[in-house]
């Protein structure tokens, strides 16, 4: 009797997060909480500017309807790949990008376009998978997960910043307005702890409203782990005839973060990332129970670690 009830739970447990997973990945965005970024994304999802999934059959290839493929690897603009693989297997989802040295060249990174019109200034949600091949902080000082800034008092980046006792293996976002002074806006979240083998979902987000103030938010596993807003910051600047760099810094202080990269996605619109939520009461009543909780959380832990 135990054998079929525990059956019947798991069934219906499968039941139920199919059905989450498909209204989730269905659903337009308006501001509500956003659950979506834990399925496969396909590109046709509204508000996608770039997607890339790096899949063996096209790894260069934006998956959405825009075109706006990986150019180059490293400045030599061969197809080959040096320190950055794609289309390799162990992707979040199929094959992924693949990391493997920490170079003190550009060799570690993809290059993308430099368009314009892959810069929304109001609003962005930059968003990726990753899987450290390295417990903790290990490497460098900074680690650059994106850099479209550089130097330079226009674009964003998104760090791994090491720096600072007890902020070790922290995300920080950085923004840049163009102005002479004060013109670089960032966040950043305390220490994080980065496990070898485990699926990391990383989001960054910034907005700005009717009266030209900034929102920055940084987001793992759909949790927001750090918010700031700056009054009168207004619209980020394009850094001009600079690629998107996916992996590594765009200049000198080269540093990338070694491990496995997947369905790297920029939105025009800033997502308000949330918690795959738990089973309502109701559901686990009808479902079997305790038993049932305890195995929706397994197979949550189980998702982020596969």
């Amino acid at each position: 009797m135990k054998t079929i009830a525990t059956s019947l739970c798991s069934a219906a447990l499968s039941i139920a997060l199919a059905a989450s997973a498909t209204v989730a990945s269905a659903q337009t965005y308006d501001g509500s909480p956003y659950t979506a970024w834990a399925n496969d994304y396909s590109g046709s999802e509204p508000h996608t500017l770039v997607l890339w999934k790096f899949n063996t059959a096209a790894p260069k290839a934006d998956s959405s309807e825009n075109g706006r493929d990986v150019l180059i690897n490293n400045s030599t603009g061969s197809s080959g790949f040096s320190n950055a693989s794609v289309g390799v297997p162990g992707g979040r989802f199929g094959e992924g990008m693949f990391i493997s040295t920490r170079s003190t060249t550009d060799a570690s990174s993809l290059d993308v376009s430099s368009s314009v019109s892959l810069f929304p200034s109001s609003a962005l949600s930059l968003e990726f998978w990753f899987k450290p091949i390295e417990d903790g902080v290990a490497g460098g000082s900074l680690s650059y997960f994106v850099d479209k800034k550089y130097d330079s008092n226009t674009g964003v980046q998104l760090v791994l910043n090491n720096q600072g006792t007890g902020n070790g293996g922290s995300l920080q976002f950085i923004v840049a307005n163009g102005a002479q002074s004060s013109a670089v806006f960032s966040v950043r979240t305390s220490g994080l702890e980065w496990k070898t083998g485990e699926w990391y979902h990383v989001a960054a987000t910034f907005e700005v409203n009717s009266e030209g103030d900034t929102l920055l938010k940084i987001f793992r596993n759909g949790e927001m782990l750090a918010s700031d807003s700056r009054a009168g910051f207004g619209p980020i600047v394009n850094k001009a005839n600079s690629r998107w760099r996916l992996g590594n810094r765009l200049g000198s202080g080269y540093g990338a973060a070694l491990g496995y990269y997947d369905n790297f996605r920029i939105s025009d619109v800033a997502y308000q990332y949330a918690a795959i939520p738990e089973p309502s009461v109701a559901a686990i009543a009808a479902l079997g129970g305790l038993g049932l909780l305890l195995a929706s959380r397994r197979r949550r832990s189980a998702t982020l670690r596969s």
